[in-house]
């Protein structure tokens, strides 16, 4: 809901107008308002006991580790998987563990979750006990074949439990029926930190020690999407930012500097745009080891030369998705009207990027788009992203029962695998399900929720609003709207020209610029009487600067 009034650093109850945005998104009355403020660590963490499994985990590490016996740790291969792997590593190697073997499946060959081959490998190489790291809960036949093989296993994850739970020796996720734990929004390295943490205290490992590996959890935490308004996930985020900014990890101090991040000021931001992106991009374009390698390595030289080929592999992974999306567009463009689900792929694209070109053009079209490529197998396999309100859960399962090999994930964002046959029908088949089940969400045009004038003092304002931070879901930056626009000019910016930068002066006369990356707009200055976007400061290459992220004109 907007604000009436207009907003300027001279802001008198300042607690008054966060009270008041909070109240807008559920938080309200004095005590709720406080706690969200000021995350405060013993009171919005939970105790890891209360996570299904937990002691039964944490006691077959303890006597595998008291045995000598060799461990195997089998790790998601994405922002949240290699985090939580790293941290847990570090975590048995503190408690004395000599024999860690680390299993990361490739993402274009293997795919995701718990495979036989995986389990073969590890046995070959003398694991026996078997711990997971984000994933495992949908595999029980794989956790069947690791106990053939005669090892133990524990599954950490954090995932929806299907039907057939795997037989694991200990099954530790916040989302299997029955489980008391409060939190059912912690990411994958969260639930492996849990374990962490509990394995630490029951060691009397000096306390406080498992706060390091918060810089990990944040990374996580972020990276994966979970809620950021959820008290325990703010409290991992919020103190993880400020363990980060401390981080004394070699691959995380020059990943910064390659990409000229200040560290003391690192944001949220700078995990989702800057470090998750190259973290994911050792998998997409080449070897999940290489990310796990940065965050783990104490070596300086490695460290240096590990950024370097991700900042490298995420170049070259960003110039393959823009051609691939710049391919869709123009076969979108020679249509006469665009079905309300869009589908599309080619047999040469990698499953491993069409995620990213299926979400950049949900947010370009507003509807459904399945974006589809063919692994190493041969098998046709793809990503679905929806708008905000969607459920292509849902959506998948109106069609018939033979249209998918198989599909999963959550109500705006998913994979499916298809066969070579039904992936000519798949758009129109998909386009009925959503015509039959009253079609997709209303596209709803940005609400501003407060009016700004830009000013000498709009910093404090800014300021103000940070106070709301960490952002993210379930806690978006405010946005906001600047009107009364007495003068716009315009310009072009980028290697290919691809950014805008507005520089827009209200009738005030205060000045402030507005910037849209990767904008297709080609706004008229003399049209645009208002902006709406998020109010930033930005830091790069030791400039300061205060201005608007566009998100309408």
């Amino acid at each position: 809901m907007a604000h009436s009034h207009a907003v300027t650093g001279d802001t008198t109850p300042q607690h008054a107008l966060l009270t008041e945005l909070l109240a807008a998104r559920g938080i309200a009355g004095e005590e709720a308002v406080a706690r969200f403020l000021a995350p405060q660590w013993e009171r919005d963490t939970h105790d890891p006991a209360l996570l299904p499994d937990l002691e039964r985990a944490a006691t077959l590490i303890e006597e595998a580790l008291a045995a000598g016996e060799r461990l195997g740790l089998f790790c998601d291969y994405d922002a949240d998987g290699i985090p939580g792997g790293v941290l847990f590593r570090d975590t048995l190697r503190t408690l004395g563990a000599q024999d860690v073997e680390v299993y990361i499946p490739h993402r274009n060959n293997e795919g995701f979750g718990l495979s036989t081959d995986a389990v073969d490998s590890l046995a070959e190489r003398g694991v026996s006990l078997l711990i997971t790291i984000d994933c495992g809960s949908a595999n029980a036949a794989e956790v069947a074949h690791a106990h053939a093989r005669g090892m133990r296993v524990v599954v950490t994850d954090h995932h929806h439990v299907p039907e057939q739970e795997p037989s694991a020796d200990a099954f530790v996720n916040p989302n299997r029926p029955g489980s008391r734990y409060p939190n059912t929004a912690l990411c994958g390295a969260g639930v492996a930190f849990k374990l962490a943490h509990a394995l630490l205290s029951r060691a009397q490992v000096t306390p406080g020690r498992e706060k390091w590996l918060l810089d990990l959890v944040a990374i996580a935490t972020i990276s994966d999407l979970v809620s950021l308004a959820e008290p325990e996930n703010r409290a991992l985020a919020y103190y993880g930012l400020i363990v980060l900014r401390k981080s004394r990890r070699p691959g995380l101090i020059h990943l910064c500097r390659k990409l000229g991040l200040s560290q003391r000021y690192l944001t949220e931001d700078d995990i989702g745009f800057s470090i998750a992106p190259r973290i994911n991009a050792a998998s997409r374009m080449d070897s999940p080891e290489l990310a796990f390698d940065l965050l783990a390595t104490t070596d300086e030289r490695e460290a240096g030369e590990l950024a370097r080929t991700l900042d490298r592999l995420n170049n070259e992974r960003k110039g393959v998705v823009a051609a691939m999306v710049r391919t869709v567009r123009g076969k979108l463009a020679g249509r006469a009207s665009l079905n309300p689900v869009i589908v599309a792929g080619d047999p040469s694209w990698q499953p491993s990027l069409v995620g990213l070109v299926a979400g950049s053009l949900m947010e370009e079209y507003q509807r459904p788009v399945f974006i589809w490529g063919r692994d190493g197998a041969g098998t046709l396999k793809g990503s679905v992203r929806a708008p905000a309100g969607s459920n292509i859960i849902a959506l998948m399962e109106g069609l018939a029962q033979e249209s998918l090999l198989e599909f999963g994930g959550h109500a705006c964002a998913g994979g499916f695998s298809i066969s070579h046959e039904r992936i000519h029908t798949l758009e129109e088949e998909l386009s009925q399900a959503l015509a039959a089940q009253g079609g997709g969400p209303e596209v709803l045009e940005p609400t501003p929720e407060l009016a700004l004038v830009p000013d000498a003092t709009l910093r404090d304002v800014h300021a103000l609003l940070e106070r709301l931070a960490p952002f993210g879901v379930d806690n978006p930056k405010p946005l906001v709207r600047v009107a009364d626009l007495r003068q716009v000019s315009v310009r072009r910016f980028g290697k290919g020209n691809e950014h805008l930068e507005l520089t827009i002066t209200h009738r005030d006369g205060g000045a402030l610029k507005a910037i849209k990356f990767f904008a297709r707009d080609n706004p008229d200055p003399s049209a645009i009487t208002e902006v709406v976007g998020h109010l930033e400061l930005s830091r790069f290459a030791g400039k300061v600067e205060l201005r608007l992220r566009l998100v309408a004109l």
